[in-house]
C-alpha cells in the first residue's frame, strides 16, 4: 500500500533512526541491531546513516564500542532537516503535476493540495527530533 505523503523508504528510515536514537540518549547502537529492529536491509540503513552523519544528525563510531548515536545537535534539528539529509532540499509543491503553473489556467483542485503540501512542510519544519521521543514513551507505556 502506498503512503499518502509519499515519503521514500530512505526518508522513513532516517526518521525512525532519529526517533530510536533520541529515545536512547548517549547510547551507541550498532547499525546491524537497528536494521534488525526495523526489519530492513542493513546495507540500505547503512547508506541512510552515512547521509545522516554527513548532515550532522548522527555521529558514527568505529571499532569496539562503536556504533551510531544522535549528535549533540540532533534533538534540536527539524524533521524536515532529517528528511532533507537523505532526500536533498525540499520545497512545498505548488502543482501535483509538476508544472510551474496550471496548463488549464486555474488549478482544478482549488489550491487544496497546495495548502496541504504547505501545512505538511511547515509542520515538518517546526517539529524537532526531540519530539519523536514522545512516540517511543507512548509505545512503551502501551499507548500505541
Amino acid at each position: 500500500m502506498r503512503n499518502l505523503l509519499g515519503l521514500s523508504e530512505a526518508a522513513a528510515l532516517a526518521l525512525h533512526t532519529a526517533a530510536y536514537l533520541v529515545s536512547r540518549p548517549g547510547e551507541r547502537l550498532p547499525s546491524a541491531a537497528l536494521a534488525k529492529e526495523f526489519c530492513v536491509s542493513h546495507a540500505h540503513l547503512t547508506k541512510v546513516i552515512q547521509r545522516l552523519a554527513r548532515s550532522g544528525v548522527v555521529e558514527t563510531f568505529r571499532g569496539p564500542g562503536g556504533g551510531v548515536s544522535l549528535s549533540p545537535e540532533g534533538p534540536t534539528m527539524s524533521l524536515l532537516q532529517v528528511i532533507e539529509a537523505v532526500e536533498g532540499p525540499l520545497r512545498p509543491a505548488t502543482c501535483l503535476m509538476g508544472h510551474p503553473r496550471c496548463p488549464l489556467g486555474v488549478c482544478v483542485l482549488g489550491g487544496i493540495m497546495q495548502d496541504l503540501n504547505r501545512a505538511v512542510w511547515d509542520r515538518l519544519n517546526t517539529a524537532k527530533v526531540a519530539h519523536l521521543n514522545d512516540g517511543f514513551e507512548e509505545a512503551f507505556q502501551g499507548g500505541a
